[in-house]
């Protein structure tokens, strides 16, 4: 379309020519550009489009099971029954108990972690004297949910507002993030959410690590609660042999 757009255009070619320029192989190039465009701009539109669809099915799933536990409970129940010894039902459904509240406990003390990391950059913005201060605190204290890169995603946001205000103070204010990001993520996180799940604070930073490199996003979420998991059930059986 393009090459035939030029064509018609009187005199487009011949001035094209006269700088030493060759029309026809700009305009194909062109179009290499723009076909290259878009196919990136439907692949990412069709990934969010994915992405929005999984997370939309795995909501009314999690509703439809909020809704049928009872009923989904009597029916392992019995399955459990018919396949296992009394014994080993109970142990099993002790170590489903105790995932439970690990799991609830590192909910919560993600919670703590996301209301701290967002008080700090607040305030540490208003010291600064960096505009938004309380609204960008807010958005990284709740992106600050997503463990060690939310922090960065909110970030990112807090940027593109200040940058409409002072470029130079977005950049100063990345200066700033990182440096917070990095004494929360070292220190203070393992500490709270170690604390809240019974986690020595090197284990935390050690599944967040492996987790993240073996699973991406979904092994950071999971990685500490699944290796606090471990840890306990490890405890009382190494406990148990005593």
């Amino acid at each position: 379309w393009l090459k035939q757009y030029s064509d018609e255009i009187p005199g487009l070619q011949q001035r094209l020519a006269a700088l030493n320029m060759d029309g026809a192989a700009i305009m194909q190039k062109g179009l290499a550009l723009f076909g290259n465009w878009a196919f990136g701009t439907a692949s990412f539109i069709g990934s969010v489009f994915s992405k929005i669809v999984t997370f939309i099915l795995a909501l009314i799933f999690s509703i439809y099971i909020l809704f049928e536990k009872e009923n989904l409970k009597v029916r392992f129940d019995k399955l459990f029954k018919a396949y296992m010894s009394k014994d080993r039902r109970e142990k099993f459904y002790k170590d489903l108990r105790l995932t439970s509240r690990v799991f609830s406990d590192y909910i919560i003390g993600q919670c703590k972690e996301a209301l701290i990391l967002g008080g700090l950059c607040a305030i540490g913005m208003w010291i600064f004297g960096f505009p938004y201060a309380l609204s960008v605190g807010s958005v990284i204290g709740l992106t600050a949910l997503i463990p060690i890169i939310g922090a960065y995603i909110g970030a990112a946001i807090g940027f593109f507002l200040i940058v409409i205000v002072d470029p130079v103070q977005a950049l100063l204010f990345i200066v700033f993030i990182v440096v917070l990001q990095q004494i929360e993520g070292n220190l203070i996180y393992p500490k709270v959410v170690g604390n809240s799940i019974g986690l020595p604070g090197i284990w935390v930073l050690a599944a967040i690590t492996v987790g993240g490199g073996l699973m991406g996003i979904a092994g950071v979420l999971l990685g500490v609660p699944v290796a606090a998991t471990i840890y306990k059930l490890l405890g009382q059986a190494v406990n148990a042999r005593l």
